[in-house]
């Protein structure tokens, strides 16, 4: 189940609502997250558990440029900044298999090619079942 969690500028916001800006940051997650147990299946790779996080870095003040004299900084004109991926996996298997595993689901996956559009950095973390 996928967790969402916000900056402390976004506290205040429901829990019980999930804006579409994150929605995009949770299907990548939960996508390119589901896509491990696949792959080492397909592979005959032993893998016990992943855990995949995206983060982002958003400024949605573009949106708003020239709205009521708001003057938005050029950097802020895609509000989707960056992107940082991390697959934390634990299992037996050797190293290189899992970054083949890692390797494919990052280059990939569906939700991962629509922002592929966004600055986009990822990691593999091995833990040794």
């Amino acid at each position: 189940m996928p967790l969402l969690e916000r900056p402390a500028s976004l506290k205040d916001n429901s829990p019980a609502a999930v804006f579409p800006w994150e929605q995009i940051f949770a299907a990548a997650a939960v996508c390119a997250g589901s896509d491990y147990p696949m792959l080492a299946a397909h592979a005959g790779v032993d893998l016990r558990s992943v855990d995949f996080v995206a983060e982002g870095v958003f400024d949605p003040r573009g949106e708003f440029d020239g709205l009521d004299g708001l003057t938005a900084p050029r950097d802020a004109r895609h509000c989707y900044v960056s992107l940082h991926l991390c697959a934390t996996v634990c299992s037996s298997a050797p190293r290189a298999d899992l970054e083949k595993i890692h390797e494919r689901a990052i280059s990939h996956n569906m939700v991962l090619g629509a922002l592929r559009g966004i600055p986009m950095t990822s990691e593999l973390v091995i833990q040794q079942a």
